[in-house]
């Protein structure tokens, strides 16, 4: 999936940097006999802008790919976060979001994205908070079916607005908090196409506000896993077509 979104913030130079990585990606397509993106059409599309090609492109769309799954458990905490993405940006989150969490009387787990060999669970550290509220945890990394089941037991997530956390998001039916990586346009572009259309709710991080957040994203439906169950079958019948193609 290439990127051809630019914000009126960017200089001419960055501008036109972005245009021309576009058309080299596009050169580079062409070679290819088809272009398979992992969204769906029309409507139900998640990616916008992001996943349109020119004519000259034979694109077929796949379906969104997710390693998550919906499941029905109960409720063990009202918020998780999930931290992903480059240094100094991730630390930077990780400090706004525990500087201001520890404040609120909620039941959240941090899950840091700092993966550390092949355990995945290589530190759970409990914070206590004063005058007696619950405490919280923070966990260094899950692997993929911990964080399936501990983020279908939260009743909030946040997040970076990554596309693969987003397709994640779609699957689990989450209403969440979107915070977009400072200077990565296409996690702007779909933090703010989301929070347009009332689906998630955004902020900036450096106008990061979590008790607000949490006030406003009651008021937002997240996405439907309904919209999507059929799209591992749409998967499998694309990869079928092509191999009976060869």
């Amino acid at each position: 999936m290439y990127l051809y979104y630019a914000s009126n913030k960017y200089s001419n130079s960055e501008f036109f940097s972005k245009i021309l990585v576009n058309f080299f990606n596009r050169q580079l397509i062409r070679r290819f006999d088809e272009c398979w993106i992992p969204d769906e059409e029309g409507e139900k599309s998640l990616s916008g802008k992001l996943s349109k090609f020119s004519n000259h492109i034979k694109a077929k769309h796949i379906g969104i790919l997710s390693r998550m799954k919906a499941l029905q458990l109960r409720k063990e905490y009202d918020l998780i976060g999930i931290l992903s993405g480059p240094e100094p940006q991730r630390s930077r989150l990780e400090r706004l979001i525990l500087e201001q969490i520890i404040q609120l009387p909620l039941k959240w787990l941090l899950v840091q994205g700092k993966p550390l060999g092949d355990t995945e669970i290589k530190r759970d550290r409990e914070i206590g908070r004063p005058r007696g509220l619950e405490t919280g945890r923070i966990i260094p990394f899950l692997n993929a079916k911990d964080l399936n089941e501990a983020i279908a037991a939260s009743e909030i997530v946040i997040c970076r607005s990554g596309y693969s956390s987003i397709m994640d998001l779609a699957v689990l039916s989450k209403k969440a908090i979107l915070i977009p990586t400072p200077g990565q346009t296409e996690q702007e572009y779909l933090a703010a196409r989301f929070s347009q259309k009332g689906i998630f709710y955004s902020q900036q991080q450096s106008e990061f506000n979590l008790q607000k957040a949490l006030q406003e994203v009651k008021h937002c439906s997240g996405l439907s896993s309904d919209m999507y169950i059929h799209s591992q079958q749409k998967l499998k019948a694309t990869i079928r077509s092509f191999l009976e193609s060869l």
